[in-house]
């Protein structure tokens, strides 16, 4: 100790060399931001980045260092093979792998990295990403060599007492790294086994002339942290934290030590403290990020064109005397002309060149495309080269809000296609750039706040039922603190006062959110390169995709300079395409060029029939058309920016629809805006208007207009206001407008700019919606057909909706028929036959194998024959019973019981023959096997057959058990589960139902309570019974029960219903029903009326509704009779019949249960 103190104020600094962030995932607890934090904190000058064999965070971690004033050292723990990393196996008692640790000294070095960690996955992945020391040896340019924990594998065969072989592979870095770039790490976290290194590595340091070098093996920031790290590892492994025989760290020393710790610890070797300097000292990578530098792919221009522009300003040409003709003038000419020049100056004619050439590829290849999305829109060059489909001049739509001089940033066009064949578009790219080019971008799945609490929870061995009742109590917002949130909600408090043994629990869960959980692929996105990309970063391999993928992000993409590409798959574009492909070729539309003031198709937006159309499928919007009644084209771009969740709550859309109609004034903020706020009525909805408004009348460019706008958007303060003072005075000076009045128009736009939806973007998604529109008004049948077969999904919401859709438009939807049934939907007699794939636990290759055979040797006779002709140990029990009681038998004579029960001797009949390897076993055609086979049995009763029906289908085809009370349903409820995301908190609901999948549960008083789900005629609403309702009303709570339900909307819990009263379906209207009033409006009543009106009362049996008549003496005046009768038993028709009689207006209803 006495060297120790001697040296302690030479020695305050070090520099960690060995330390983890949350990219070593589910096993580093190290944020980036906070590790950061907490060395400048230390008065660190450096500290490195060394993950488990990746570079994920490298990036933010460059960036984070640097702001903070620390020096980033960029490195990797690497796993190294003990042989060739092509080898795939290992022999008894051998090690997968040994880990070292690589530092990048300078940028070649890091070249060397990024070769190696990609290699590592691509060429070397067997447990882990492996190199090898061939690898090793090719690469080790600019890279320092650390031996890394006792799992190195000099550590190994010490530890092993193998010294030869210690010694060869001592040998071996030597040879591979120079001696002066190899270091033997020593660390001590109370391991005994370390110390025995760290003996050892003093030895051999002395002998081979190698120097030490201190670490600790950082997996968290604070001592505090260790719980934490070790949750990680139980999430990542599957075990318990209880579990003792598990896979941990058996220390709590794994934190970010300070340099006193360090240098206590290390008092000893004091030189292995001093090399963590030297070591971070000739680290000094470099790396160009966000300097605007981009990377365009080479593309191949013709051999006579010698520049990117030329050839660019050449298509675009010839485009535009194709497409304006004569019409060409001269503001087209001025704005292709600025466009062009923009885009030369900001060198990025390669990029639209390459985004074109995509989108000729799969035009040329009937790869069905979008219109356009984004800012793109507003581009007329995009226009020309077909990568969009709107004419932005057409509709004012502006270039400087996609591409901007004073906003330099990579062009972002991002482009629709057909979700079936867009990796045609990923293979095109790697056959056109090369593969090692092109790859797909890597994303990281976080621990979103209800993903943390079930982790955790099942680690710490919370029953999964406990853990989703806790689930369902947690609000949706992942901003909540969690352990904040026991403090708010009493069921919580609760919880945990009653079980102290997961008082962790939302600690840890706080504490984990946010991190990586895992890794998956961009389904969209491309990135495509000049230099093969790992000149760039390092690459990945997606084992369970088996594709190669980026190993940053699309973030960190960006900051290299390097072109994404957005390849977005949108299901309703192979909706188009599939629609039109059924239409006969001599009526088939050219849907690029239909016309844009179609009258059925206005008509049906004008109804709000939209069902299926793209982004006009909510009742919500559908609600808002109704009322805006658009009549032009120009009306759908605006009600696509209309609809959302700001502008509707702000009282513009009412504002917009009322001068629309002229029951409101159009009113301008100033004369002079007119002519820009004209197509909204005065109102300032597009982001573009912001713009023009800022460019008109106070002198700014279009491109600082954009800046502005920007600005406003996004509520930056400083930006507005340094604009504030020079928009006033350009108001002043450019249009005369007053201070006052330069100061009222500033505020009013920073007010709308909030709002202000990107006009290009609408108008091309109003296209996109125009044309799944128009077909579903001129071929309605198609479309249905085309929707229906593109949502085969199992549960999927939309399904019901749009077979209720066709059903609505007096479309039968045939059941399906394993004899008249394709995979998907088809055209039958103008009606639809539902497809087999949409039957549960059938897959696609079993349906393709029975229509193979329906080909080759004919229509099935019956259940027998069907069993006798397919593959029954692919299609299995469970399937051919999904088939049945999806009713894909019902052609034959048998009921779907009989088939059930005789399914079992079929199969095992067929079953035998198999196993005898004969012919023909059994004759399953002769009238003996039949009748000795089928179990005859009666049908299922109605409900049950339903039940099974719609566990095979997902809904009930034939038709809702509470079809029947529809009419009363309707009359009562008033209630429409479409409209349920439209609905606040705690809204009060009376809805008609089926009680299913009821679950009994104990509450924390230990009394029962319920949940399960309402089915409804619109769907199922998640539904709670607590204890008090539940012991009022459980004589109606059972399966399958038909009640009427009054309760509270929850949207605060995931949207759950939650019971108040329950009502039986059947003979329930006077229960609900608790006073009727009949107004007679008759000064001198005809005594005939009020006969007739007892005569009704008196029909009805005694019940609990009580009920009046009034006379209306005068105009505010009523003698109120009391029937002789007067509490009876009412139904709908009786309720029905008096409205009839005497008018709905004069029946006044109260209902007991609000």
């Amino acid at each position: 100790m006495a060297q120790y103190t001697k040296k302690k104020e030479q020695q305050k600094k070090i520099v960690h060399l060995h330390t983890h962030t949350e990219y070593s995932i589910l096993d580093g607890f190290c944020r980036i931001s906070n590790l950061v934090q907490r060395c400048k904190e230390l008065n660190m000058p450096a500290v490195a980045i060394t993950d488990h064999g990746v570079l994920f965070g490298v990036l933010e971690f460059y960036q984070q260092c640097y702001k903070h004033g620390i020096k980033p050292i960029i490195g990797c723990e690497i796993y190294i093979a003990p042989n060739s990393r092509f080898i795939k196996k290992t022999t008894a008692g051998e090690p997968k792998y040994f880990h070292g640790i690589l530092l990048a000294k300078n940028n070649q070095g890091y070249q060397n990295l990024l070769k190696l960690v990609s290699a590592g996955f691509i060429e070397g992945f067997y447990f882990k990403p492996r190199v090898d020391k061939e690898l090793l040896a090719k690469y080790s340019d600019g890279l320092f060599f650390l031996t890394a924990c006792k799992y190195g594998e000099l550590q190994y065969y010490l530890l092993k007492n193998d010294l030869k072989q210690l010694e060869k592979s001592i040998e071996d870095y030597i040879s591979i790294f120079g001696i002066e770039n190899f270091f033997l790490e020593i660390q001590r976290h109370n391991d005994p086994e370390e110390e025995t290194v760290i003996k050892t590595f003093a030895e051999l340091s002395v002998k081979y002339n190698i120097k030490l070098v201190a670490t600790n093996d950082a997996h968290y920031i604070h001592r505090s942290d260790a719980k934490f790290q070790d949750a990680l590892m139980c999430i990542q492994t599957g075990n318990l934290l209880s579990d003792e025989n598990r896979y941990k760290y058996n220390t709590d020393l794994l934190y970010l030590k300070s340099a006193d710790e360090m240098n206590e610890l290390f008092y000893d070797y004091p030189e292995a403290i001093e090399n963590t300097l030297k070591i971070s000292q000739h680290c000094n990578v470099l790396l160009d990020l966000g300097a605007n530098k981009f990377h365009f792919p080479i593309f191949q221009l013709p051999q006579e064109i010698k520049s990117a522009n030329k050839y660019l300003r050449d298509l675009c040409y010839q485009s535009a005397d194709k497409i304006f003709g004569e019409t060409r003038d001269k503001k087209i000419n001025e704005r292709l002309e600025y466009e062009l020049e923009i885009i030369k100056k900001m060198g990025f004619a390669s990029y639209f060149l390459i985004v074109a050439d995509f989108v000729e590829f799969a035009k040329k290849n009937n790869i069905a495309v979008g219109p356009g999305r984004g800012s793109a829109a507003g581009c007329l060059v995009a226009y020309l080269l077909g990568i969009t489909e709107i004419n932005p001049l057409q509709y004012n739509l502006l270039f400087e809000r996609f591409l901007n001089t004073e906003r330099i940033s990579m062009p972002d066009i991002d482009i629709d296609f057909c979700f079936r064949r867009r990796n045609e578009l990923f293979e095109y790219a790697r056959k056109k750039y090369g593969i090692d080019n092109v790859s797909q971008i890597i994303t990281f799945g976080t621990l979103k706040m209800r993903n943390a609490v079930r982790d955790v929870g099942r680690i710490l061995g919370v029953p999964i039922a406990e853990v989703n009742n806790i689930l369902k109590k947690l609000p949706d917002d992942t901003e909540f603190n969690l352990v904040e949130l026991i403090a708010k909600i009493p069921e919580l408090q609760n919880y945990f006062s009653k079980h102290p043994q997961f008082q962790d629990w939302f600690t840890i869960a706080d504490a984990i959110k946010g991190m990586p959980r895992n890794i998956s692929t961009h389904p969209a996105g491309l990135v495509i390169s000049d230099r093969p990309l790992v000149e760039y970063l390092p690459l990945y391999y997606d084992t369970k995709n088996e594709i190669i993928t980026t190993q940053f992000d699309l973030d960190g993409i960006e900051k290299l300079g390097l072109v994404k590409m957005d390849f977005l798959a949108i299901k309703s574009l192979t909706v188009i395409d599939d629609t039109l492909k059924m239409i006969d070729e001599k009526i088939r539309p050219d849907i690029r060029n239909i016309p844009l003031d179609d009258y059925k198709t206005f008509e049906l937006l004008k109804n709000g029939a939209t069902t299926g159309v793209f982004q006009l499928e909510s009742k919500g919007i559908q609600n808002v058309m109704v009322k805006l009644q658009p009549d032009k084209f120009t009306d759908l771009i605006a009600l696509l920016a209309l609809y959302r969740p700001g502008v509707l709550q702000s009282g513009m859309v009412d504002s917009f629809i009322n001068r629309k109609h002229g029951l409101e004034p159009i009113k301008y903020p100033h004369p002079l805006l007119s002519d820009i706020l004209n197509e909204t009525y005065g109102v300032i909805l597009y982001q573009e208007q912001v713009m023009q408004i800022a460019n008109k009348i106070a002198g700014y460019s279009l491109a600082k207009a954009d800046l502005l706008r920007k600005a406003m958007g996004k509520k930056i303060p400083e930006i507005m206001e340094q604009e504030k003072l020079p928009f006033i005075e350009g108001c002043q000076k450019h249009s005369k407008i007053s201070q006052s009045e330069a100061e009222e128009i500033f505020l009013l736009i920073e007010k709308f700019a909030e709002y202000g939806f990107n006009k290009s973007h609408s108008a091309a998604y109003a296209l996109f919606s125009y044309r799944t529109a128009y077909l579903k008004a001129h071929f309605l049948l198609e479309f249905l057909i085309a929707t229906l077969s593109n949502e085969i999904e199992q549960n999927n919401p939309k399904f019901e909706l749009f077979i209720n859709d066709a059903l609505k438009n007096n479309i039968k939807i045939l059941p399906p028929d394993i004899n008249k049934s394709a995979a998907l939907f088809t055209k039958e007699n103008g009606n639809i036959r539902y497809g087999l794939a949409a039957i549960q636990n059938i897959g696609l290759n079993c349906i393709e194998e029975i229509i193979e055979e329906r080909k080759k040797n004919g229509n099935f006779k019956d259940l027998i024959d069907f069993c006798s002709r397919v593959n029954i140990a692919k299609i299995k029990k469970n399937g051919i019973e999904s088939l049945i009681y999806a009713g894909a038998f019902d052609f034959t004579k048998y009921t779907r019981a009989t088939l059930i029960n005789s399914l079992t001797t079929i199969l095992h009949s067929k079953i035998q023959e198999n196993s005898k390897n004969m012919d023909s076993l059994f004759d399953f055609s002769s009238k003996e096997f039949v009748e000795k086979t089928y179990t005859i049995t009666p049908e299922y009763p109605h409900i049950e057959k339903l039940l099974h029906e719609k566990k095979v289908l997902g809904f009930y085809l034939s038709e809702h058990p509470l079809s029947k009370y529809t009419e009363e349903i309707k009359f009562i409820s008033k209630y429409d589960l479409s409209l349920i995301d439209e609905l606040p908190d705690e809204a009060p609901l009376f809805v008609a139902g089926l009680l299913t999948e009821i679950q009994l549960k104990f509450d924390k008083k230990n009394q029962t309570m319920c949940i399960g789900f309402l089915d409804t005629l619109d769907g199922a609403l998640e539904t709670i019974i607590f204890s008090s309702v539940y012991e009022k009303y459980k004589d109606l709570i059972f399966e399958n029960s038909f009640v009427y339900i009054f309760g509270r909307f929850e949207k605060l819990y995931s949207n759950r219903f939650c019971a108040i009263k329950i009502f039986p379906i059947e003979n329930g209207f006077s229960e609900i029903i608790s006073k009727i009033n009949v107004i007679i409006d008759n000064v001198a009543p005809d005594e005939t009326i009020i006969k007739t009106l007892n005569n009704l009362i008196n029909n009805q049996q005694d019940g609990k509704t009580k009920i009046f008549i009034s006379l209306k003496t005068d105009a505010n005046n009523f003698a109120v009779i009391k029937p002789k009768k007067n509490q009876i038993k009412v139904d709908y028709n009786f309720i029905i019949e008096l409205q009839t009689r005497f008018g709905e207006e004069n029946i006044k209803i109260e209902y007991s249960a609000f």
